[in-house]
């Protein structure tokens, strides 16, 4: 463990919670699988990272994956309904 343990305050890791959101972004705005691929495989290193240098417990990070990804999936939903989403012609 690097550092002085925290033992409250650490839910949701922001750090899991962001690395989710780009993987999430990148999943369900279809991007190439090689891209979305590799933003998971970062994502996943960085909630390992949180738990392994004692920052977070695995709930703290879970929960932070969670709010990242319906972040993203509520960015895209809104984005695909309202006139950003649409294509003309």
């Amino acid at each position: 463990m690097i550092g002085k343990p925290e033992y409250w305050h650490s839910f949701p890791s922001g750090h899991a919670a962001l690395a989710f959101l780009l993987f999430g972004s990148l999943f369900f705005g279809k991007s190439p699988k090689a891209i979305w691929v590799s933003a998971l495989i970062y994502a996943l290193l960085v909630a390992w990272s949180r738990i392994a240098v004692g920052a977070h417990f695995p709930t703290d990070v879970i929960g932070g994956a969670f709010i990242g990804l319906v972040g993203a999936g509520l960015a895209m939903l809104i984005y695909h309904r309202t006139a950003c989403g649409r294509t003309t012609g």
